[in-house]
């Protein structure tokens, strides 16, 4: 399962909704057997926890409001999103 962080700011409400949803489908699949084969995404309110950070923020500046440097820098070799 992958640790999913989002941070809010600059994402419209409508996509906020949209990444939600999408997160919240992969939790509830009818048949357990769907779930083992299937992307597993849990939403997380810390940053430090996640695997993955999506944010719409691409000022280094800015996104340091939200996420500690460090740790973004870690995750971006990994999986760090820009959501447009």
């Amino acid at each position: 399962m992958l640790k999913v962080y989002i941070v809010q700011a600059k994402i419209e409400d409508e996509s906020l909704l949209e990444l939600y949803n999408l997160i919240e489908i992969t939790q509830t699949a009818p048949d357990p057997k769907d779930r083992e084969h299937s992307l597993q995404l849990e939403l997380v309110s810390y940053f430090a926890d996640a695997d993955i950070i999506i944010t719409s923020i691409r000022m280094k500046k800015r996104l340091e409001r939200h996420v500690e440097w460090d740790i973004a820098v870690r995750l971006s070799d990994i999986h760090i999103s820009i959501f447009c």
